[in-house]
């Protein structure tokens, strides 16, 4: 009786594993790069000139466009569209604690995307108004001018959507290095912005890069 009921919990535990790979299997199967332009640029997000960027591919969901990688000025950049119908976004303080969210990054895409994007894809787009921000790292410095930039040095930095619904999950994680995270509404959509040098660059922020002020 007692090593039946232990094939049963391990049944069981194997089962549940079995249940959410083959969930994010599918979900992750449904993720695809494409070397197009995006719909929505970067010139778009935060009013720079467009011929300073080298766009990469466009990233879609299903066939929702959902982001995009580029080069600008030495500089990898990656966004990724995260939230819908957002009119004013709460970034809360930053915290060291870690958060369990067990989700998968996505793939790079090239050689130089090397802080991957990681996406809770159980539930796409969350609405609420408060973010939380959670790293393993140092925050640098922030930027508040037209919109709010973050920079860290970590090997990861996690956000929480905690709505009254759900729990939403969103992050990057890669070598500990210096990078920085930008967050821009564009019609009532929240767009995540992440920059870092190149190999063998120094690091500038969004700001920076395009003197904002």
């Amino acid at each position: 009786m007692k090593f039946r009921l232990i094939y049963l919990i391990a049944f069981l535990i194997i089962s549940l594993f079995a249940i959410k790979y083959w969930d994010f299997s599918e979900k992750y199967s449904e993720i695809r790069f494409e070397k197009i332009t995006p719909t929505i640029g970067l010139d778009q997000l935060i009013n720079v000139d467009k011929r300073q960027i080298n766009y990469l591919n466009s990233l879609y969901y299903k066939n929702e466009f959902i982001g995009f990688n580029a080069i600008v000025k030495n500089h990898y950049v990656t966004v990724t569209k995260i939230g819908e119908n957002i009119k004013k976004i709460n970034i809360l303080p930053i915290s060291k604690k870690p958060i369990n969210h067990g989700v998968i990054g996505l793939p790079p895409s090239d050689i130089n995307d090397v802080i991957a994007r990681y996406i809770d894809f159980s539930l796409l787009f969350p609405n609420g108004d408060n973010l939380s921000c959670h790293t393993d790292g140092v925050i640098v410095k922030t930027f508040d001018s037209h919109f709010k930039e973050i920079v860290f040095n970590a090997s990861n930095i996690d956000f929480l959507f905690d709505t009254e619904q759900n729990r939403k999950y969103f992050g990057y994680v890669g070598i500990r290095q210096i990078s920085s995270v930008s967050f821009v509404c564009f019609d009532e959509d929240l767009f995540l912005i992440n920059v870092h040098p190149l190999k063998g660059n120094s690091f500038r922020s969004l700001h920076e890069i395009f003197a904002i002020n």
